[in-house]
């Protein structure tokens, strides 16, 4: 049992490390590919990962000392239905041995080799249909380059990891792992029943017009790192802060309402006539911006102490003040934070079916 239980510990511990590197790439796919992130999707999604990572890892963990590997080369079996002629072997030994024809199925090793190859891909055929609408052909085609790629992982020693295969090529595995993605293909029908429809979420969704608190903060993390990255060298927070600034304020005007960040996840800002943006408004939203960025390059030059304080309890006034306005509008209903109410512009989903 713990030949089944380690790989699914190794998979819970592995798949939050991984949803924390692709969480920002994801969101930018999503935004771009359907205008807002569904829910329901990103779980499909989050399940469909876990059970690739847990299926891998079921067939190459746990990983051998390399002196327990065998030091010659592991024939492949290459006969077709093999799984057979094992199967009724040992369930004669087994009835032989006294065991009634229930047990000897149950007891037989054979049988449960059989299950978990064919179980382990038919949650891929089932995902393919069900979350990625793939025809039969190409759920088809999937399952079974997938169920090769575990093969071969095993035949070459992990790629050349281990110097010889440690576990066995059987081409009986191909065969049931294959049927057990046409099992999960042909599932779908059944269990889609008690699911939702996962082709209609996008019609269904009211709030895919909307822009989320989330959605903003990506594309303002995005716009800051470009920043940070591209004037690393000048090793100035205080001077940095500024030139984000500029960038935001011209990359606002010169496209009429956006940032990298903001065009990356299908943002755009606007005024509530719908013209032009003018310079005036973009400075009035990010007016707020300024100010902590002058308050933070004035608190670290070289004042008297009194001149110092004075200007470091200005500078975290006004970062309260500012964290109670937005506090105040993520329960806005009209999610309209204070910087657009004074500025008379707003964030739009620009995005295109």
């Amino acid at each position: 049992m713990e030949a089944y239980t380690f790989p699914i510990k190794v998979a819970i511990l592995t798949v939050p490390i991984l949803i924390y590197m692709a969480f920002i790439p994801y969101c930018i796919f999503q935004y771009r590919k359907h205008g807002f992130i569904s829910k329901y999707r990103s779980f499909m999604h989050v399940a469909f990962i876990f059970y690739i990572i847990s299926a891998f890892y079921l067939v190459v963990l746990p990983l051998p000392p390399q002196d327990f590997v065998p030091k010659f080369i592991i024939r492949p079996q290459l006969q077709p239905f093999n799984f057979i002629g094992d199967f009724i072997k040992e369930y004669r030994s087994l009835i032989s041995g006294g065991y009634k024809p229930i047990f000897a199925v149950i007891k037989n090793r054979g049988f449960w080799q059989v299950a978990f190859n064919i179980i382990l891909l038919t949650p891929l055929g089932f995902f393919l249909k069900y979350a990625y609408n793939k025809n039969f052909k190409k759920t088809l085609m999937i399952v079974f380059c997938t169920s090769l790629f575990f093969e071969l992982t095993q035949l070459t020693g992990i790629f050349g990891i281990y110097k010889y295969a440690y576990r066995l090529f059987d081409v009986d595995d191909l065969i049931l792992n294959t049927s057990g993605g046409i099992i999960g293909y042909y599932l779908v029908p059944i269990v889609s029943k008690i699911l939702p429809d996962v082709s209609k979420i996008d019609s269904k969704y009211k709030e895919k017009l909307t822009i989320s608190y989330t959605r903003r903060a990506i594309a303002f993390f995005i716009d800051s790192f470009i920043i940070d990255m591209l004037f690393s060298f000048l090793k100035n927070d205080r001077i940095i802060s500024f030139v984000f600034i500029l960038y935001i304020v011209l990359c606002l005007y010169i496209t009429n309402g956006y940032t990298i960040g903001k065009k990356l996840v299908k943002i755009k800002v606007i005024n509530e006539t719908k013209d032009r943006l003018k310079i005036i408004q973009i400075l009035k939203r990010y007016l707020w911006l300024i100010i902590l960025s002058l308050f933070n390059y004035l608190s670290k030059l070289n004042f008297q102490e009194y001149y110092l304080a004075f200007l470091v309890l200005i500078y975290f006034i006004v970062i309260f003040m500012v964290g109670i306005m937005i506090m105040k509008g993520l329960f806005n209903k009209e999610k309209k934070l204070f910087y657009e109410k004074f500025s008379h512009t707003y964030e739009i989903n620009s995005f295109k079916h």
